[in-house]
């Protein structure tokens, strides 16, 4: 199983591409930055870095780089910010899931064996709001943004669903060590708001070999799988 992970520069990505990248039953990692990835241990044959500069410009990526992508079977999309960046947070998402369909499309080949549906898993979060008309008080555009952006998603694979399906992530605060603000917060907000990091990353490395009932996937669901996970492999 080949995995892409978009945004692996980032913290919560990056431990995402880690955890994918320990698993057995995925053979083949593809860390998709802008910029190269300091930490990735080029030893490891697993794991491959490939670089698009500019996702706002799809149509100048080689087609080399298209072929180190179109067989995989599925990817994690963490590139986003917090700021009310529409091309990051919206139209790089977008622009890619119809690019990277077209491309396999085109070369039918590259599905060729494969028995299961490409899975796009975007990692949103907790407040994103996919009402566009709901008045929101604090970050209001920015959670309506990504919340069109969940829409069109899940839109997107319900008009392709012979052959894709989307994964909407919505993880709280996402916890990094075992300090004491970390474990005080977990405790006044419980799973329904926070989560640790192995957590998340186990989640998701189980998401994408196995997928999900629902489109849409709240933290508690992410904790209790995370932890049934992480403790299996014990």
């Amino acid at each position: 199983m080949k995995v892409i992970i978009v945004g692996a520069t980032g913290a919560i990505a990056g431990a995402i591409l880690q955890y994918v990248a320990r698993r057995n039953d995925i053979t083949q990692v593809v860390a998709l930055t802008r910029r190269p990835l300091p930490d990735i241990d080029m030893s490891d044959k697993k794991v491959e870095n490939v670089i698009i500069q500019n996702f706002g410009d799809l149509e100048s990526v080689q087609d080399e780089t298209w072929e180190k992508l179109q067989d995989a079977d599925a990817i994690v999309w963490g590139m986003g910010t917090y700021t009310l960046d529409e091309d990051v947070n919206l139209k790089y998402p977008l622009a890619f899931q119809e690019k990277f369909l077209k491309r396999q499309l085109e070369n039918p080949q590259s599905r060729e064996g494969k028995k299961n549906k490409f899975k796009f898993i975007y990692l949103s979060g907790a407040f994103v709001e996919p009402d566009q008309s709901r008045r929101l008080y604090v970050l209001g555009d920015q959670r309506r943004m990504k919340g069109l952006l969940q829409t069109k998603m899940i839109e997107f694979a319900e008009a392709h669903n012979d052959i894709w399906e989307a994964f909407i992530i919505r993880p709280g605060q996402v916890h990094f060590g075992n300090t004491l603000r970390n474990r005080v917060t977990g405790y006044l907000f419980g799973s329904s708001l926070t989560i640790r990091s192995e957590e998340l990353a186990a989640f998701v490395a189980d998401l994408v070999v196995n997928g999900a009932d629902n489109a849409v996937i709240e933290n508690r669901e992410m904790v209790e799988r995370g932890r049934t996970v992480l403790h299996e492999a014990m």
